[in-house]
C-alpha cells in the first residue's frame, strides 16, 4: 500500500479498536450525548442580521455606529383593537391605563399613543426621524438644509402660525419644522393596515376605526432574546393587571384585546423558528436515511449501524460548535442535516463491505479488518475531500458562511471517526446476539442491472 497524505492505516487501527472494546465504545458515545445535552442549554441563539455579515466591513460598522449614537429603531408595538358595541372613550381609558402602567415601569424609555395631549410626545420618534426616511426622502430632507431651502421652510412656517389653528399646532411646528412626524406615522403599519392621527381625540388609530396603535421603546434592544422574554412575560402580566382594574370600574364583561409585534417579538419568533429549524431538520434527515438504510439492508438490526454513529457524530459536533462559537444563527442552524445527509454515506460504504466479506465467508474479525483496511482508506477520502468544501468557507468576510463552514467540516471529520469506532462495536455486540447463518442482504435498487447494461454497450452509453 503506497504512502501519501492520508494516514492510510488509522480506519484499521480504529476499527479494530471498535471491534476489541465494543462495550468502552459505546459507552463513551453515551457519555457525548449526555455532554451535548448539557451544553445545548448554553448554547446562544443568535438572531441579529448583523452577526452573519462581513464585520469589517465600512456600511456595516456605519450602521452599527449609527445605532449606537442614535439608539435602536426596534419599537414594540401594542395594538388595541376597538371592538363594536364599546365606545371608544372606553377604549381610550384602557388605552391610558395600560400607557400609564408601562411609563411607571423602569425598563420602558418611553409610551407614546397620544400626539394632541403634548406635543412633547413627539420627541422619542423625532429624535431618530432620519432612521425611518428612505434614501430618497434623506436626499429631499438635506436638500432642504441649504440657503433656500430654508427660505422656504421659514416661509412656510411663517404661513403656518399666521393661521387660526396655530393655536395648537406652533409647538408642534416648533419641534418639527421640516414636517417629518407625518412621514415617520404613514409608515407605521399594522398587518397591512396603515394609521392616522384620530382628530377628536389624537391617538393613532386606522382609517376603519378598529385598531389603536401604541408605540414603546424598551431600554434594552431587540437581539437579547433573554431581555425579550422577560419583556413579554411581563408585559402580559401587566395587561391582565390593567384589565381586571378597567373592568371593575367599566362592568363589562371583556377588556379590550391587546396584540403585539416589533422587533422585540419578531425576535423571539426567529428565535423559536431557528430552535425549531435545528430540530426539525435533524429529526427528517435521520428518519429519511433511517429509512433508506432498512429498505437497502432489509435488517432492523441495519438501523442500529446507523442511528448509534450518526447521533453520536452530531453530538461530538453540537459539542464541538458550543465550545467553540457559543452560538447558533439562521445558517448554522441547517449543519444537522447536512452532516447526516453526507455522513450516511460513510455508513453505508462501510457497511456493505462488512456484508459482502460475510457473504463471501469472512468471519466477523476478516470482515471488520477488510472493513477497516481497504474501504476505510476510501471512506476516510472522501470525508477529508468533503470536509475540505465546507472549510473553503473559512476564507470568506460573512461570518454566517465562515460558522456554517468551520461547524459542518467539522462534522464531517468528527462522524467519519465516529463511524470507524462505533459501526464494528455494534456490529460486534450485536453479532453475538443473532444466529451467525442469518442471511446478510444488500439491495441495490437496480443498479447492478444499470452496471451490466452499460459494460455490455459502452460506446452506446457514452
Amino acid at each position: 500500500m503506497s504512502r501519501g497524505l492520508l494516514p492510510r492505516q488509522l480506519p484499521l487501527h480504529l476499527v479494530r479498536t471498535g471491534r476489541r472494546h465494543p462495550r468502552v465504545v459505546v459507552i463513551a458515545a453515551a457519555l457525548t450525548w449526555i455532554t451535548a445535552l448539557l451544553l445545548a442549554s448554553r448554547v446562544h441563539v443568535e438572531t441579529d442580521i448583523l452577526s452573519l455579515v462581513p464585520r469589517n466591513n465600512p456600511v456595516v460598522q456605519g450602521f452599527k455606529t449609527t445605532v449606537e449614537r442614535f439608539g435602536s429603531v426596534d419599537t414594540l408595538l401594542a395594538v388595541i383593537h376597538l371592538e363594536e358595541g364599546r365606545s371608544l372613550e372606553s377604549s381610550i381609558d384602557f388605552a391610558d391605563r395600560f400607557a400609564r402602567n408601562l411609563r411607571e415601569w423602569d425598563v420602558m424609555d418611553w409610551v407614546e399613543y397620544r400626539v394632541d395631549s403634548t406635543a412633547e410626545a413627539a420627541v422619542p420618534l423625532l429624535d431618530r426621524a432620519t432612521l425611518f426616511l428612505e434614501p430618497a426622502e434623506l436626499d429631499e430632507f438635506l436638500n432642504g438644509l441649504d440657503e433656500d431651502g430654508l427660505k422656504e421652510t421659514a416661509v412656510r412656517l411663517r404661513a403656518q402660525l399666521m393661521a387660526p389653528q396655530s393655536l395648537v399646532t406652533k409647538d408642534l411646528l416648533r419641534l418639527d419644522p421640516a414636517g417629518l412626524l407625518p412621514r415617520i406615522l404613514a409608515k407605521v403599519r399594522f398587518g397591512g393596515v396603515g394609521v392616522r392621527v384620530e382628530p377628536e381625540s389624537g391617538c393613532l388609530i386606522d382609517d376603519n376605526r378598529r385598531l389603536m396603535l401604541m408605540m414603546a421603546k424598551p431600554v434594552r434592544p431587540a437581539q437579547d432574546l433573554e431581555f425579550d422574554r422577560f419583556l413579554m412575560t411581563a408585559i402580559e402580566e401587566r395587561v391582565d393587571a390593567v384589565s381586571r382594574d378597567w373592568l371593575a370600574d367599566h362592568g363589562e364583561d371583556s377588556a379590550p384585546r391587546i396584540e403585539f409585534t416589533g422587533g422585540y417579538v419578531v425576535a423571539l419568533d426567529d428565535a423559536r423558528l431557528i430552535t425549531s429549524d435545528v430540530i426539525v431538520g435533524l429529526v427528517s434527515s435521520l428518519a429519511g436515511v433511517m429509512l433508506l438504510f432498512l429498505l437497502a439492508f432489509r435488517s432492523r438490526a441495519a438501523l442500529v449501524y446507523a442511528f448509534f454513529p450518526l447521533v453520536t457524530g452530531i453530538a461530538l459536533t453540537f459539542s464541538f460548535g458550543a465550545v467553540t462559537l457559543g452560538r447558533i444563527n439562521s445558517l448554522t442552524s441547517a449543519f444537522g442535516g447536512l452532516v447526516i445527509g453526507l455522513g450516511i454515506d460513510f455508513v453505508i460504504v462501510l457497511y456493505a463491505r462488512y456484508v459482502e466479506e460475510r457473504q463471501s465467508g469472512a468471519s466477523h474479525a476478516d470482515a471488520i479488518d477488510a472493513m477497516g483496511r481497504f474501504t476505510g482508506v476510501g471512506v476516510l477520502l472522501g470525508a477529508v475531500t468533503t470536509a475540505a468544501t465546507f472549510y473553503s468557507f473559512l476564507v470568506t468576510d460573512f461570518a454566517g458562511l465562515w460558522e456554517l463552514g468551520l461547524l459542518t467540516g467539522t462534522g464531517i471529520l468528527l462522524l467519519v471517526v465516529t463511524v470507524y469506532l462505533l459501526l464494528p462495536a455494534m456490529l460486534t455486540l450485536i453479532q453475538q446476539k443473532v444466529r451467525l447463518d442469518r442471511p446478510l442482504y444488500l439491495r441495490s435498487f437496480g443498479s447492478d442491472i444499470l452496471c451490466r447494461a452499460t459494460l455490455s454497450r459502452p460506446r452506446r452509453t457514452i
